[in-house]
């Protein structure tokens, strides 16, 4: 009878080619787990990508609705002044504080640190963002908020104000040719009469030269002039025509932040969608990777399971061919082990 394999030697074949399909299994598993994950990253992707887009439009429309209720505010403090004005033995002193809350009104709506900056620029600015993941958009158009104006005289001159030193300035040709001369909004232009746009006041009231002049008042943004307009507050009709025009602007300053709260409501609206998608592709990549680990693990549990069946197998051909057959008959009634031990051994008489 020629030598049989060592019983130690098969029981390395058979757990060198149980390990090895185990392995097999467990990069398929590993497999599908990885093109699982790519697809919903790819997806996870597109959805960060817009809620990114999104947050900044948000922002952007926040920032817009908290400029536009502190304009309101200040507007609210400039009726106060007309009215603190009326109720004053010296009414005049209260043109500076309402130039001054003038100037703020468009100081805010033209401050920096918005982009686009829907509320400061004089030719419109849009803010646009996604919908969706496609491609989609929606636009917000901005509006002028500021407050600028110029008059233009009869004799071709323009009266342009220059916000940023509170004087009105002379140019003999606007805007190529400035005279050089100006005056203070406080006091150096008189109001004498207006019809609709035409106005005629006094610059230089005061002084040894006095000059009287008419013109349009071309305006751009809100619809209200500095105190001298309005006599500097110290007369009824004045302040009359002050309120009225500050009720057209208070008028224009609520649509504005209506149009750009019901832009910001959608933009928060496409925000919770995004985290709502993207919290259940989280959900998904976690339910993947448990997936796979039991499914790795249950792998792993049968590898061992078959080495141990294997092993005790193998090891009872000590004991006797006979005692071997008759436990490999009791592993199959049991389901639990194909094994056909011709197949390892070589056995001649």
């Amino acid at each position: 009878m020629s030598n049989p394999i060592s019983v130690s030697k098969v029981t390395s074949y058979v757990t060198v080619g149980i390990l090895n399909q185990a392995k097999t299994k467990k990069q398929a598993v590993v497999d599908t787990t990885n093109a699982k994950l790519h697809d919903i990253r790819s997806q996870t992707d597109a959805w960060n990508k817009f809620k990114s887009k999104i947050s900044a439009a948000a922002d952007t429309l926040g920032a817009i609705e908290s400029r536009v209720q502190g304009m309101l505010n200040m507007l609210d403090a400039m009726v106060r002044t007309i009215n603190n004005a009326g109720g004053s033995d010296n009414p005049s002193a209260y043109a500076v504080t309402f130039n001054s809350y003038l100037r703020s009104l468009h100081n805010t709506a033209t401050a920096s640190g918005l982009v686009p900056n829907l509320t400061g620029l004089r030719e419109g600015a849009t803010l646009t963002y996604p919908t969706n993941i496609h491609g989609a958009e929606a636009t917000v158009e901005g509006s002028f908020i500021g407050n600028e104006y110029r008059i233009d005289d009869t004799t071709g001159r323009s009266w342009v104000v220059d916000r940023g030193m509170d004087t009105i300035k002379r140019w003999d040709d606007y805007p190529d040719t400035p005279s050089g001369q100006s005056g203070n909004l406080a006091d150096g232009l008189q109001y004498v009469s207006n019809t609709g746009s035409e106005v005629t006041f006094i610059y230089g009231a005061g002084t040894a030269s006095p000059e009287t002049v008419t013109g349009t008042i071309v305006s751009s943004g809100l619809p209200v002039m500095d105190a001298w307009y309005y006599e500097s507050l110290s007369t009824e009709a004045g302040r009359t025509r002050a309120l009225a025009d500050l009720e057209a602007v208070r008028g224009q300053l609520k649509n504005e932040f209506g149009r750009y709260s019901s832009s910001a409501d959608v933009v928060r609206y496409h925000q919770a969608r995004i985290d709502t998608v993207l919290n259940a592709f989280y959900d998904q990549q976690t339910a993947v990777n448990v997936e796979s680990a039991d499914a790795q693990q249950k792998i792993e549990d049968e590898a061992g399971r078959q080495k141990a069946l294997a092993t005790m197998a193998l090891s009872a051909q000590q004991t006797g061919y006979s005692e071997l057959l008759s436990a490999l008959r009791g592993g199959r009634k049991a389901g639990m082990l194909q094994f056909n031990p011709a197949s390892l051994f070589s056995v001649k008489a």
